[in-house]
């Protein structure tokens, strides 16, 4: 029977099998040379058996030690691991709080804000219609303010062309307009006087002299001579009668002088400006009347051509083009 082996120890302890007493004493002789042999056998194989039991004793010993460390590392790298994503939560669950609180304070003010601009744009539309409307009554004041200046000055003339050593009292121009326009009666003048202006200088042209009559009957029979004598020469002076318009009708009115020069070169065409600046052309006992330049313009390009043929005349008022 085999010997058994003891973990971690190096000795063989083999059990020795007991001799019968009827067993004759030739046959344990006998048998005792066979017995060595089969102990060293069954200590060969006693020695494969521990070598193999010490290796799988070792592996197991060895797997367990790196079980334990491998363990213990993962342990220890999943503790830190855990621990930063911790501290990366606390401080993610911080940066959250914080811009909630942002976004909160932030959602006030824009709400204060669309209050404050709803308000504002109320204000605005309400201001733009304020506005609209005191445009409108500035407009109408300041027409009616132009139509009363130029009722104001219905009785005044200017007299173009007195030099400046004439007297501009308002018995001296009476008697001048007397002598210039023939008149059996002297006209009655409120009062006269040269423009608002420096004393001009010597070789310049003199200053204009402002004349108001008493009567506008007066006042128009001579703006209607001036217009038939046109220039007139007197005393070795040219003297011209004028209207006394405003600044913004007489601004208007000067708008037309373009058309009114072309207009003089074009055979059996009546043209004059009305008050206070439209312009009215007649011609084949047709009459027009336009109240800016460029209608009028407009007209005569189509109407008139310098061949003055009425046919295929075609104007194109945006390229400034006359088809004839």
């Amino acid at each position: 029977m085999a010997g058994k082996s003891t973990r971690g120890k190096q000795t063989t302890l083999l059990q020795v099998r007991p001799i019968s007493p009827n067993q004759p004493a030739a046959s344990v002789n006998k048998g005792s040379s066979g017995g060595a042999d089969l102990d060293v056998a069954n200590s060969t194989i006693d020695t494969e058996a521990i070598r193999r039991e010490l290796l799988s004793s070792l592996r197991k010993d060895l797997i367990d030690t790196l079980k334990t460390e491998v363990r213990n590392v993962l342990e220890s790298e999943m503790a830190t691991v855990r621990a930063d994503i911790n501290a990366a939560r606390s401080d993610l669950r911080e940066y959250r709080e914080a811009i909630t609180s942002e976004l909160s304070s932030l959602n006030v003010t824009v709400k204060g804000m669309e209050e404050s601009l709803s308000t504002c744009t109320d204000d605005i539309s309400q201001l733009q219609r304020e506005v609209r409307r005191l445009t409108a009554v500035t407009d109408t004041l300041q027409n009616k303010c132009d139509d009363l200046e130029a009722r104001s000055r219905r009785n005044n003339v200017r007299l173009v062309g007195v030099p400046e050593a004439q007297a501009c009292s308002a018995s001296a121009v009476s008697a001048l307009l007397q002598q210039a326009f023939g008149l059996k009666d002297a006209p009655l003048l409120d009062r006269a006087h040269r423009s608002l202006l420096p004393v001009p200088g010597r070789g310049n042209p003199p200053r204009v002299i402002m004349a108001r009559f008493h009567y506008y009957q007066d006042c128009a029979n001579i703006l209607r001579l001036a217009r038939e004598k046109q220039r007139i020469k007197i005393n070795g002076m040219s003297l011209s009668v004028f209207p006394d318009y405003t600044a913004k009708t007489a601004k208007a009115r000067a708008a037309y002088n373009d058309i009114r020069q072309q207009l003089r070169g074009i055979e059996g065409v009546r043209f004059g400006i009305l008050y206070p600046a439209r312009l009215r052309i007649t011609y084949n006992n047709e009459e027009k009347t336009f109240s800016t330049p460029d209608e009028a313009q407009n007209f005569k390009y189509c109407t008139f051509c310098l061949s003055k043929s009425l046919n295929m005349c075609l104007f194109f008022p945006k390229y400034n083009v006359l088809l004839c």
